[in-house]
């Protein structure tokens, strides 16, 4: 019995003192992982909350999905759908299922070109010799039977450039726009339902105004989309800015003549 009415600790409450003291020391150094993780991928992020009924972690890491699809270009295996672009008709290669998840409009189109009559001939067959092949009834490789699979679409309204850079968009939500491609997107995103990108787009053009090169290199990058709806409305904007600036005086005939042929055209957004 100890003197003094005091008692020394147990082993219990050692062993108790011990055991929070780990768990705080691992929470610490759980912490230090964790703010480790974000700052070396600044784009992950990671959340929790201890105070919830169901203790959880979200961990997010949008950057490297956006990294890892954007290769998918190169995996030509993998791409499904060739767009002919411009009017040399640059093939742009893509994933069906990734583009119709991502824009309605490209989804009915890529079901249109599917049901054409030429496309359903090329399915029956390809089916016939995949059923073959599975039979080892030919020496047939798998990569012609996809190849008969792969569906493709004419898209004369846009050019190459704006055209693979909205791909690179739908594919890994990550979209570079410059002067000389502004006019593409903002018609392309407008075309294909992207509101977040045309708005983008669009102040990004009315912020190429403070700059007279970049203002030429969109006029210079306008005549395939002079029939385009936004198009016009930009030069609706433009117009009274260009009017005012003696620099780009020749560009003033251009306007004109695109808000001139507005009223008795039609649209040839794709």
């Amino acid at each position: 019995m100890n003197s003094g009415g005091s008692s020394s600790p147990s082993s219990s409450d050692s062993d108790i003192n011990d055991t929070c003291s780990e768990l705080s020391w691992e929470r610490e150094r759980r912490q230090y992982r964790q703010s480790h993780r974000n700052r070396r991928f600044s784009a992950t992020s990671v959340c929790t909350n201890p105070e919830e009924d169901v203790y959880v972690m979200v961990l997010q890491n949008r950057q490297g999905l956006s990294e890892d699809l954007k290769s998918i270009f190169t995996l030509k295996d993998i791409c499904d759908v060739t767009f002919l672009v411009g009017e040399d008709r640059k093939p742009i290669k893509g994933v069906r299922a990734i583009i119709a998840s991502r824009s309605k409009v490209l989804y009915e189109l890529i079901s249109a070109h599917e049901k054409s009559p030429r496309h359903s001939k090329y399915s029956k067959r390809s089916l016939l010799m995949k059923t073959l092949s599975r039979l080892s009834c030919t020496g047939v490789r798998h990569r012609t039977v996809d190849s008969w699979r792969e569906l493709t679409i004419p898209m004369t309204s846009f050019d190459p450039e704006s055209f693979q850079r909205l791909m690179n968009y739908i594919h890994s939500g990550t979209l570079t726009v410059d002067s000389r491609t502004v006019i593409g997107l903002l018609n392309a995103a407008y075309t294909f339902g992207f509101p977040e990108m045309r708005q983008a787009c669009w102040d990004f053009a009315l912020g190429c105004t403070a700059r007279a090169d970049n203002l030429q290199d969109m006029f210079e990058s306008i005549a395939i989309y002079k029939s385009h709806k936004m198009t016009v409305s930009l030069m609706k904007m433009l117009k009274n800015y260009v009017e005012g600036c003696p620099a780009l005086n020749s560009y003033t005939a251009l306007i004109e003549e695109i808000l001139s042929n507005d009223s008795n055209s039609t649209s040839n957004d794709i």
